[in-house]
């Protein structure tokens, strides 16, 4: 959304994915960074919330050697799907897909390369590699993208208890 600060979180890459702009040349570095620190201290415990009630107690899924198809309903910036694909990766995943029925067209491309050097500053090479998804599909990458939900007649988020309700009829074998 224009001009409300988001960020893509999994509490696996709470380190990963760094804020691209350099607050040392900002002649209002202290505060701009005492607010980013805010904004993910506040996206962190929402997500400790979510997973909580989302879980239900239910572990983690064992993804090992698996193929994952992650879904979203479309690519802005495809930070949270990179978030998703390092989540994957670290249950295990052999193979990631990530599938999206629209999105920006960098964003699209962007998820089949390794994340770039300042996004995972202080990380290795294979960390920077694991970001990757080793196939993209989207389904449309219309020229000019102007956000996600402007491709949706409804575009609310689900309530927590329609996911919660979601996952509980899915179950596990």
């Amino acid at each position: 959304m224009a001009g409300k600060p988001q960020l893509a979180h999994h509490h696996d890459v709470e380190r990963e994915i760094q804020c691209p702009r350099d607050f040392r040349t900002d002649r209002h570095a202290a505060a701009r960074q005492r607010q980013h620190e805010r904004i993910r201290r506040i996206a962190v415990l929402a997500e400790q919330r979510r997973e909580h009630v989302y879980r239900a107690g239910r572990a983690p899924c064992d993804l090992g050697g698996k193929t994952v198809i992650l879904i979203d309903d479309g690519l802005a910036t495809g930070l949270s799907m990179r978030a998703a694909i390092i989540a994957a990766r670290s249950l295990g995943a052999a193979k990631v897909v990530a599938a999206v029925p629209v999105g920006e067209a960098m964003a699209c491309q962007a998820l089949a390369q390794p994340a770039k050097a300042n996004e995972f500053a202080g990380r290795s090479d294979l960390e920077r590699m694991g970001s990757r998804a080793d196939e993209v599909v989207c389904m449309r990458m219309p020229d000019p993208f102007h956000a996600v939900g402007a491709w949706y007649g409804v575009f609310d988020p689900p309530s927590d208890d329609e996911v919660r309700d979601t996952l509980a009829s899915w179950g596990r074998p």
